[in-house]
């Protein structure tokens, strides 16, 4: 059936019924996009990792330093050098090799390096190697989160365009509260 309707030159259709048009308007049609479970997974866990690098060694000096036959305070500088090599490289390796490699390649060699340095940590006779490994682990480290960072904006912005009305903070790579309470 059409319609002409006052001023118009052209016939329209008319609808079936308001409720037909009303839902259709207000739904449109959905995009599904699936969250990268496995991959939030493994960022996780390599953030878990990170942490856990980072942080045992401080409660581990008199073991360390009785293993490696030197003071507690010799050690300390195993926790002051990985923290001080993250200060230092952290951005500018970050915006060097973020620009020059595609993400996904950064992330996993940051993790292999990672890897790498826990690896020659555990294994290492002395002093000298231990720290020279936490200098590795400590420029890792820096990368690590900033990749993760990247990755976990990649994410969020997939979910995004599929799902406008949702937003993402990087921390979480899930809804953030502000979009929560647009969503009411």
């Amino acid at each position: 059936m059409t319609q002409e309707l006052p001023g118009s030159e052209t016939p329209t259709q008319t609808p079936r019924s308001k409720s037909a048009t009303r839902s259709d308007a207000s739904n449109p049609p959905a995009r599904t996009a699936r969250i990268p479970r496995a991959g939030l997974l493994i960022l996780a866990m390599a953030g878990f990792t990170a942490v856990t690098t980072e942080l045992l060694p401080s409660g581990l000096l008199p073991q360390i330093s009785r293993d490696l036959g030197v003071e507690e305070s010799a050690v300390g500088s195993l926790t002051a050098a990985y923290a001080a090599v993250i200060v230092i490289t952290a951005l500018p390796l970050s915006r060097f090799l973020g620009a020059r490699m595609p993400r996904k390649t950064l992330l996993i060699v940051t993790v292999l390096a990672f890897a790498l340095s826990n690896v020659l940590l555990a294994a290492s006779p002395n002093l000298s190697l231990a720290i020279a490994a936490r200098l590795l682990g400590g420029v890792a480290h820096g990368l690590l989160w900033s990749s993760m960072a990247l990755m976990l904006h990649g994410s969020c912005r997939r979910i995004q365009l599929a799902r406008p009305w949702q937003s993402c903070s990087a921390a979480t790579a899930s809804p953030s509260p502000s979009a929560l309470r647009s969503a009411r």
